[in-house]
């Protein structure tokens, strides 16, 4: 049976760390010089996966050592000094805090020499520090359900530069404080990252593009993956500048361009949409708000319209117009300034058209084909022109006679003069001869 050793106590001062053997080099108090000294930990486990809670002591840190002193010849555990924990002397205050945190009983702290600290407090609150501007702070239930003042189970934290990274995407919030920049880049992805086909939402708000390219501050991506990640299928690109520049591009499934849209700061766009690679329509809108319309790969249908509400329309191809209802237009001549081709228009009801000044027709013929025409608002009466004017004003009658006499029959003509009465002519319907 081994016998009790006896135990002489001292203190000493750490000259020397070795992090490889988790040892300490100390000079006692009776000036004697200690190498290679194990220290007490809170808790341990030898020979296991190093779990537990320990730390590495820093230099000129005061230590109390044990020394045992076995009655026989075996080491306690090898070794007949070690450290039994570690103390602070007196500060100018007369006491022992040295600088430590002002705790309440029960805290509890974990504090490098360079500030970084834990420390876990009583009512819950846990704070993760390590600068003003890089720290968590941890509010548990207040258990007030009337009031909580926001605090319940809250996550505060506060940073200069942000990294969050997992399997389903990230974030990156990084200030560029040499060029006064400051970026937000973020990716979501709906898988993890080995398996088939993710879609992924990516994009940066701030200075430098996904690329590296500062012409837009603001990128979003809408992308879909295949072959583990290997391919990538754009399906929408939006990208904005800082002068308030938006241009927007939508995707199909093999990667062709279907939708493009350009909005300049100035109010100013233009907006196309695309089939097969090749342009379907293509609108325009100037900055002084001239809108223009662009229908076929070549054209083949333009419009335009100026804020004072001109109207030009050019088409290579016929024109058909069909209103089923009632409808009511006023059209100008500077409205509609050429129409190339043929023009058909079909009105399902009646058509009333009102026109503040003249209108003129020019073509080589005319027809109008109707079995009534009428003019004005009943239009019962028919219409005489100049031609048959002069028809009626300038005839004459000539009456012939014969008459018996007693030295014969006696025979003549007599012509009665032109009628007294003019023929009116029309005053709303005009010729040409």
């Amino acid at each position: 049976m081994r016998a009790r050793p006896n135990v002489h106590m001292e203190l000493g001062r750490v000259i020397f760390s070795n992090p490889e053997k988790y040892t300490v080099d100390i000079i006692s108090e009776s000036g004697r010089t200690l190498r290679g000294v194990p220290y007490l930990s809170p808790y341990g486990k030898p020979n296991s996966e190093g779990q537990g809670m320990y730390m590495l002591p820093e230099q000129d840190s005061y230590v109390m050592i044990l020394n045992l002193l076995p009655t026989g010849s075996d080491n306690y555990f090898g070794r007949e000094v070690f450290c039994f924990g570690f103390f602070n002397p007196t500060d100018e205050k007369v006491g022992f805090s040295a600088g430590r945190e002002e705790l309440s009983p029960g805290d509890f702290c974990l504090k490098t020499v360079a500030g970084n600290k834990i420390i876990g407090s009583t009512d819950g609150v846990n704070l993760i520090y390590s600068t003003d501007l890089c720290q968590i702070q941890l509010f548990p239930f207040s258990g007030n359900v009337q009031d909580s003042a926001g605090l319940d189970n809250l996550i505060r934290m506060f940073m200069e530069n942000f990294e969050l990274h997992t399997d389903g995407g990230f974030w990156t919030w990084k200030v560029n404080k040499k060029e006064n920049k400051t970026n937000f880049s973020y990716q979501f992805k709906n898988k993890p990252l080995n398996e088939n086909n993710p879609d992924i939402v990516r994009g940066n708000i701030g200075g430098q593009g996904l690329m590296g390219d500062d012409t837009y501050f603001h990128t979003v991506e809408y992308l879909n993956t295949k072959a583990q990640g290997e391919t990538e299928v754009l399906r929408v690109s939006q990208k904005e500048k800082i002068d308030g520049t938006l241009e927007r591009s939508t995707f199909s499934e093999d990667g062709q361009l279907e939708h493009h849209l350009l909005l300049n700061g100035d109010g100013s766009k233009v907006e196309t949409q695309y089939n097969g690679g090749s342009p379907v329509w293509v609108s325009t809108r100037e900055k002084d708000g001239t809108t223009k319309l662009s229908i076929g790969a070549g054209g083949e249908f333009n419009l335009e319209i100026t804020p004072d509400g001109k109207v030009t329309i050019y088409t290579a191809s016929d024109v058909e117009i069909t209103v089923d209802g009632k409808v009511q237009k006023s059209v100008d001549k500077d409205y509609i300034e050429s129409i190339v081709g043929s023009m058909m228009t079909t009105i399902a009801q009646s058509l009333v058209q009102e026109v503040t000044q003249s209108v003129m027709t020019k073509s080589p013929q005319i027809h109008l084909n109707s079995g009534n025409v009428l003019l004005g608002e009943s239009g019962h009466k028919g219409v005489v022109n100049e031609s048959g004017k002069n028809v009626f004003d300038r005839h004459v009658h000539e009456v012939s006679f014969s008459l018996s006499a007693p030295n014969g029959p006696v025979t003549g003509t007599i012509t009665l003069a032109p009628p007294a009465t003019k023929m009116p002519v029309s005053a709303v319907v005009k010729a040409s001869d």
